[in-house]
C-alpha cells in the first residue's frame, strides 16, 4: 500500500479533490458523448465497424483497472485474441462498465479488428430465440431472418460468423442461469445460449464472445481449462490506492487507518464504496470513523449497504424506488411525479430524486432520466418481492396498495420481465412460505380487503388481478364492484363471470372484437390509425393509446386496403365485396361508393395532385375515380390476372401495380400510360411500396424475396430472401419494413448499395398481413392473423403499444345425430351434446392442439374427427371411453382451408392456401397419395360422394372440378358461374352437385353429363360461403354473407325456405343425421333448425372471452369500449 499517497489524498479535501472530481466527470462525459444513442450505427473513418450497443452499460470512471483493461484489450483485439472471454465477479465489482470500455475500444480501433461490435443484456431474460433472431438480421444486413427452428437458425449464424469478425458482449449472463441448483446450469428454456456460445469457438473468422456475470455457465469454466482460446478473468476489488481515489470524490475525513479500514471492509468493491461513501457523507458529516462504528455488524455485504441506505430514506423516496424497480427503465422527473401518491408528494418529487442520486441509489442518464444501477435494482427487486409476500401472508397490503407491479402499456420485453421477476416471483416465494396455494390466498385477500380497493389511488385490485392471471386463476364469481382497478391486464386475466359493477378502470388493457387485420393506414397528421380485416369493419384509433374513436360498418367481406385523403378528412376502403367506400371518418358516414371492379378490390390510393382515387382488383384493371364526383374517370387493363398490390410515389408521378403474373408494372399516374415493366420475381407479387430519396420501389411476394428496384435502370439493387411469403412491405423515406407469412417482421434502412439492418421485430405469432409507417414520427404499425395491432419504434425494435383482438368466430362446423362439432378462431374444437326438446346443446369436450384457426373439420363415424387449419396441420382425433386424443397426421406447412373424408376416413382430401388439392392416405401416416391438379385459380372447398369415389372442387377460377379419386383424373368441369365458386356439396342419390358463388348465385348440376339443371341468380344478396347436403341427399343448405341460410329441395330443384335469425355472415352449415340443420356465423353463434318447419329450435355459442363479465356502471371506459366489450360477452349498461 502507498500510505503516503493515500494520506495525501485524504488530507487534501478541497482543490485537488475538486480537480480530480472534475477530471473524472470530464472523462465520464467524454466517454459517453462519443456513444451515439441510436443502434446500430456504422463507424466512419478507417474502422467501418457496425456498432449496436444501445443497451450497454455507461463506461463511467474506471479507477485502478489499467491492468485489467490491458489484458482484456489483448484478448479481444491483440495478438492474444480469444474466442470466448468471461468476466467473473460479484455484484457491483464493475464487470459491465469494464466490458463496455473494452467494446468501445474495439469499435474505435483503427486496425479493423472487427466488423461488428454488438451488446446484448440478458438482465431481463430474453429467450435464446430472440437473441438469435436479432443477431441473424443484424449480421446478414437484413438478408436473413430467423426461421423459428433452432438448428436451422444456428446454422445460419454459424455461416455468418464465418464471413464477418464479430465481438459480441452478453451482459449479466447469470440471469439465464438457475440459481437454485449447482452453479453454472441454465434455467429451463435457456439452454439454447450454450449452442450460441459454442459457435464462437468454431467460427471460421476471428470472432470473440465476452460474457459478464456473477457466475458463468459450467461449460465455459470447463472450456477455459481445456481450450487455449477461452479465458476467464475474475475481477478482484480495487487496490487501496484506487479505492481511495474513488471515495476521495466524496467529502470524507479520517485517518489513513480509518480509510484503509473502510476500503478493506468493503473488499474494494466500487459500488459498495460508492454507497458507503455516500452514506458517510450524508449521515455522518463525512466522518469515516463514525460510519465504521455503525456498520461494524456487516459492512461488507452489498445488500446491507443498500438496505442501510434505504432504511434512512423518506417514504416518498421509497415509493419512487419501488416504481423504478417495477418500471425497469429510466424515467424523467415529470414521469416520476405522475407516479407520486398524492398532490403534496408530487411537489416534493424533484428533491426526493436528487436525494436518491446523492445516495448513489439511482444513476442519471445523458437525457436527464433516472435509473437504478443493476446491482441495486436486483436488491430492490428482491426486497419488493419479499415485502409483497409478507403483506399477502399478513393480509395487510401496503406496497401492493400503492405500487402496481405490472404495466400493460410497457414494451413487450419489459412486460415479460415484470411477469417473471415480480408477479411470478411473488407467487413462487409465497408458495414456499405459506400453507395454502396462491389461488386460495388471492381469493382470501380479495374478499377480506375489498373495501381497501375502493380508494381512488389504490393499486391493490389491479395487482390481485395480474397475480391471478400469472397463476392462471379463474376470476368468475369474484366481485370488484366499486373498486379502483389500476393497470390490470384483462387480455391475460380470466375474468369471465366476474363482477365489476361500478368499478373504475385506470390504465387497464382489454381485448377488442378485432379479428385478422389485413389493412392499415395512418392519418396524415399521424394522430390516428385506421385498420380493418376479416370482419368487414374498419376501426379508427388514437395512436397515443390505441383507444377507439370510430368504427365504420358497411362492407360485407374482408377489408383489403385503406387510404386517407391528404387532407385527413376522408378515408377510402377497398374490400372483397367489390366496392370502394369513401367515409367521413369523423362522423362515420359513408360519403360515396365506387363500384365497377369485377371481384375483389385489392388496392386503393389517393392521388391528390390529379384529383383522383386509384384502385386495382381481381379483374386486372387500374381504375381512376374522380374525387369530385366519385365517378369512374378512366381505366386500363394493367395485368391479365388478379392484381394484388398498388403503390404511389410520394411525388404522385408514378404508380406501381403487381399481381399473379410475377411482374411489376409502372404507370404515369395522371394518364395511366405505361412507364416500364420490372421482371425478376418467380411467383406472385403481393406487396409494393415506394421509398425515397432516392426513388426506389420495394416489392415482396410468394417467392419469399423483398426486392429493392432501381427505377432508372430497372435492375434490382438489393434482394433480401426469406423462407416465407412476403405479404406486406412498407417504406418511409429510406426505411423499409417487410411482413412475412410465418409472423416475422423485419425493418431496415436501405442505403445506396445494400440495406443496413435495423431489427427483426418480434411479437407476432402468425402471418403479418399489413404494415404502415406514420408520416409524422416514424412509427411502424403491423397487423396480422394473430388478431393484434402493434405499433413499433422501428429503429429500436421495441413494440411501444399493442391492441389485442379477440373473436369467437366460428370457422368450421360439422354434425351428426346427437353431437355438433365446431372449430373456432381460437384453434379449439368443441364437441356439443344435443338434447331432446329444443334445449341448447352443452359443451361435452374441448379438443386443444391446433395453434391457429380451425378452418375445416369432418366427423367420421362415431368416434373420429379430422380437422385442418391455419397451422398447416391435419389432425386426427379419436374418442375412447368419452376421452378424446389427437395427433398430427400431416404437416403440410401451408394453411388448410378445407378437408373431406373419403372411404370412411381411410383417405382425406385436403385443400391448402396455395390452391392445391391433395389426397392423403391415413393408413400410411398421412402420406400424399396424389395431387388433383387442373384448376387455374385457388380452390376454396372440396366435397365428396359418400363412397369417396368422386370429389367436387370449388375454385376461384369460376369452375367446379369433378374428379375420380382412384386415378386422380379430372372427369370434367361444371362451368357457368360468373364469379369465384366458394361453396360446393354433392348429392349422390340424386346425382346432383349444388354450388354457390361469391356473387350470391347458386347453381344445380347433373353429375351424369355435367349440365346445369337450374340457376338461382338472386338466392343470396351476398357471397355464398358454404354449402352442405343432408344425409338423405334430398336437402341442401347454403350459408350467405347476407346473414341468411337458404334451404334447398334437391328433388324439386328449388329453394324450400329462407332461414333468418343470424346477425352476421353465416359461414358454415351442416346437417345432423336426423336432417336437423346447424348453421354458424362470424360471431360464433350456432343455430339448430327444424328443416320440416323452418323454425330455429335452439341456439348456442362458444364461450367468449368476457362471457358474463358484469361491467354495468363501470367508469373509465368509453361508450365505444363498452360496445366492443359487449360483443365479447360482457354485460354493460
Amino acid at each position: 500500500m502507498d500510505v503516503t499517497a493515500l494520506t495525501t489524498l485524504v488530507a487534501v479535501p478541497s482543490a485537488l479533490l475538486g480537480l480530480a472530481t472534475a477530471y473524472y466527470q470530464f472523462r465520464r462525459a467524454r466517454s459517453e458523448t462519443r456513444r451515439a444513442p441510436a443502434p446500430p450505427r456504422r463507424r466512419g473513418g478507417l474502422s467501418g465497424v457496425t456498432v449496436d450497443m444501445a443497451t450497454a452499460a455507461r463506461p463511467g470512471a474506471l479507477f485502478g483497472r489499467e491492468d485489467e483493461i490491458a489484458r482484456l484489450r489483448a484478448w479481444t483485439g491483440g495478438a492474444d485474441r480469444q474466442r470466448l472471454v468471461g468476466l467473473l465477479g460479484p455484484a457491483g465489482i464493475g464487470k459491465s462498465r469494464l466490458a463496455s470500455e473494452i467494446a468501445e475500444a474495439a469499435a474505435e480501433r483503427r486496425a479493423g479488428a472487427y466488423d461488428y461490435v454488438v451488446w446484448r443484456s440478458l438482465k431481463d431474460g430474453p429467450a435464446p430465440a430472440t437473441t438469435l433472431a436479432q443477431l441473424l438480421t443484424l449480421l446478414s444486413r437484413g438478408r436473413q431472418a430467423a426461421t423459428g427452428q433452432a438448428e436451422d437458425d444456428l446454422a445460419q449464424l454459424a455461416a455468418l460468423l464465418g464471413r464477418a469478425r464479430v465481438l459480441l458482449v452478453l451482459d449479466n449472463v447469470e440471469s439465464v442461469l438457475d440459481g437454485t441448483t449447482t452453479a453454472g446450469h441454465y434455467l429451463a428454456g435457456f439452454e439454447g445460449y450454450r449452442q450460441l456460445m459454442d459457435l464462437f469457438l468454431t467460427a471460421a473468422r476471428p470472432c470473440t464472445l465476452v460474457l459478464t456475470g456473477r457466475e458463468l455457465p459450467e461449460h465455459v469454466h470447463l472450456a477455459a481449462t481445456r481450450d487455449g482460446r477461452v479465458k476467464v478473468l475474475r475481477l478482484a476489488g480495487l487496490s487501496e490506492a484506487a479505492a481511495g481515489a474513488l471515495v476521495g470524490q466524496y467529502d470524507l475525513h479520517g485517518s489513513p487507518a480509518e480509510l484503509r479500514g473502510l476500503c478493506h471492509s468493503l473488499s474494494g468493491n466500487p459500488l459498495k464504496l460508492q454507497l458507503a461513501a455516500s452514506a458517510a457523507a450524508e449521515t455522518y458529516g463525512g466522518d469515516i470513523a463514525a460510519f465504521l462504528v455503525s456498520y461494524e455488524q456487516a459492512p461488507g455485504d452489498l445488500g446491507a449497504l443498500v438496505r442501510a441506505q434505504v432504511e434512512r430514506i423518506s417514504p416518498l423516496e421509497q415509493h419512487l424506488l419501488d416504481w423504478l424497480t417495477v418500471e425497469r427503465t429510466a424515467l424523467t422527473v415529470p414521469e416520476l411525479t405522475a407516479l407520486a401518491p398524492d398532490r403534496h408528494a408530487a411537489r416534493e418529487v424533484s428533491g426526493a430524486v436528487t436525494s436518491l442520486y446523492r445516495r448513489s441509489l439511482v444513476e442519471r442518464t445523458d437525457a436527464g432520466q433516472f435509473v437504478l444501477q443493476p446491482a441495486v435494482s436486483e436488491y430492490l427487486t428482491d426486497s419488493l418481492v419479499e415485502r409483497c409476500v409478507a403483506e399477502l401472508l399478513a393480509v395487510e397490503p401496503r406496497v401492493l396498495d400503492t405500487v402496481a407491479l405490472f404495466d400493460p402499456d410497457a414494451p413487450d420485453h419489459l412486460q415479460s420481465a415484470q411477469i417473471r421477476y415480480l408477479l411470478q416471483a411473488v407467487l413462487d416465494r409465497y408458495r414456499t412460505a405459506a400453507t395454502v396455494e396462491p389461488a386460495v390466498m388471492l381469493h382470501r385477500t380479495h374478499t377480506q380487503l375489498h373495501d381497501r380497493t375502493l380508494r381512488a389511488t389504490s393499486c391493490l385490485a389491479g395487482n390481485l388481478i395480474n397475480l391471478a392471471a400469472a397463476e392462471g386463476v379463474e376470476l368468475g364469481g369474484w366481485t370488484f364492484a366499486g373498486s379502483t382497478v389500476r393497470r390490470a391486464d384483462f387480455t391475460r386475466a380470466r375474468v369471465a363471470g366476474a363482477d365489476f359493477r361500478g368499478a373504475r378502470l385506470v390504465g387497464c388493457r382489454l381485448h377488442t372484437p378485432v379479428s385478422s387485420i389485413h389493412a392499415i393506414a395512418f392519418s396524415p397528421d399521424g394522430l390516428l390509425v385506421a385498420f380493418g380485416g376479416s370482419t368487414g369493419d374498419i376501426w379508427i384509433s388514437r395512436v397515443s393509446d390505441l383507444a377507439e374513436v370510430g368504427r365504420l360498418r358497411g362492407h360485407v367481406d374482408w377489408i383489403r386496403a385503406l387510404a386517407f385523403h391528404p387532407d385527413g378528412r376522408l378515408l377510402a376502403s377497398a374490400a372483397d365485396d367489390g366496392t370502394i367506400r369513401i367515409w367521413d371518418h369523423r362522423t362515420g358516414r359513408e360519403v360515396a361508393r365506387c363500384t365497377g371492379h369485377e371481384g375483389k378490390v385489392t388496392g386503393v390510393v389517393f392521388d391528390a395532385g390529379h384529383e383522383q382515387l386509384l384502385s386495382v382488383g381481381d379483374d386486372g384493371f387500374v381504375v381512376a375515380w374522380s374525387t369530385r364526383t366519385w365517378r369512374e374517370r378512366a381505366r386500363v387493363r394493367a395485368h391479365d390476372c388478379q392484381v394484388w398490390a398498388l403503390a404511389r410515389s410520394a411525388d404522385g408521378d408514378l404508380i406501381a401495380t403487381a399481381g399473379e403474373e410475377h411482374s411489376v408494372r409502372l404507370w404515369h399516374a395522371g394518364t395511366l400510360e405505361p412507364h416500364s415493366v420490372l421482371t425478376g420475381h418467380s411467383d406472385w407479387v403481393l406487396s409494393l411500396a415506394f421509398t425515397e430519396p432516392p426513388l426506389r420501389l420495394i416489392s415482396g411476394g410468394h417467392d419469399g424475396t423483398v426486392r429493392v428496384w432501381n427505377l432508372e435502370t430497372g435492375a434490382v439493387d438489393v434482394e433480401v430472401g426469406h423462407g416465407a411469403w412476403v405479404w406486406a412491405v412498407a417504406a418511409r423515406g429510406s426505411r423499409i419494413a417487410a411482413g412475412y407469412g410465418d409472423g416475422t417482421l423485419c425493418s431496415w434502412l436501405s442505403g445506396q448499395d445494400s440495406p443496413a439492418v435495423r431489427r427483426t421485430l418480434l411479437g407476432h405469432t402468425q402471418r403479418v398481413w399489413s404494415l404502415g409507417f406514420s408520416g409524422s414520427d416514424g412509427l411502424l404499425a403491423s397487423g396480422g392473423d394473430d388478431e393484434t395491432l402493434r405499433l413499433w419504434d422501428a429503429s429500436s425494435g421495441e413494440c411501444v403499444r399493442s391492441l389485442h383482438g379477440s373473436t369467437s368466430q366460428l370457422c368450421a362446423l360439422h354434425a351428426r345425430a346427437k353431437e355438433v362439432v365446431t372449430g373456432g378462431a381460437d384453434g379449439v374444437l368443441r364437441v356439443w351434446r344435443r338434447h331432446e326438446g329444443g334445449a341448447a346443446p352443452e359443451p361435452e369436450a374441448e379438443l386443444v392442439g391446433h395453434t391457429g384457426r380451425v378452418w375445416s373439420l369432418r366427423v367420421v363415424g362415431a368416434d373420429r374427427i379430422v380437422s385442418g387449419g391455419e397451422d398447416g396441420t391435419v389432425r386426427l382425433w379419436l374418442r375412447t371411453d368419452d376421452h378424446w386424443q389427437g395427433r398430427v397426421v400431416a404437416d403440410l406447412n401451408k394453411q388448410i382451408w378445407s378437408v373431406e373424408a373419403l372411404d370412411g376416413g381411410r383417405r382425406i382430401a385436403v385443400v391448402t392456401e396455395n390452391g392445391s388439392v391433395s389426397l392423403l392416405d391415413m393408413a400410411d401416416g398421412g402420406r400424399v397419395e396424389r395431387e388433383l391438379a387442373g384448376h387455374s385459380g385457388w380452390v376454396w372447398s372440396v366435397a365428396a360422394t359418400p363412397d369417396g369415389s368422386r370429389v367436387a372442387t370449388a375454385s376461384y377460377d369460376r369452375t367446379v372440378g369433378w374428379w375420380d379419386t382412384a386415378s386422380g383424373r379430372l372427369l370434367g368441369r361444371f362451368t357457368g358461374h360468373a364469379s369465384p365458386v366458394t361453396g360446393v356439396c354433392v348429392s349422390e342419390p340424386l346425382g346432383r352437385v349444388l354450388t354457390g358463388a361469391y356473387n350470391g348465385e347458386v347453381r344445380l348440376w347433373d353429375t351424369a353429363d355435367l349440365s346445369c339443371r337450374a340457376v338461382f341468380a338472386s338466392s343470396h344478396s351476398g357471397p355464398v360461403w358454404n354449402a352442405a347436403t343432408s344425409p338423405s341427399g334430398r336437402l341442401a343448405a347454403t350459408a350467405g354473407g347476407d346473414e341468411v341460410v337458404v334451404l334447398w329441395d334437391l328433388e324439386a330443384e328449388e329453394p324450400r325456405c329462407r332461414l333468418s335469425g343470424h346477425h352476421g355472415w353465416v359461414l358454415r352449415v351442416a346437417f345432423c343425421d336426423d336432417d336437423t340443420l346447424a348453421s354458424g356465423d362470424q360471431y360464433g353463434n350456432v343455430r339448430l333448425w327444424d328443416t320440416g318447419t323452418g323454425h330455429c329450435v335452439s341456439t348456442f355459442h362458444a364461450p367468449r372471452v368476457y362471457e358474463r363479465l358484469d361491467l354495468r356502471g363501470v367508469r373509465g371506459l368509453s361508450a365505444r369500449q363498452l360496445e366492443a366489450l359487449s360483443a365479447l360477452g360482457a354485460t354493460v349498461g
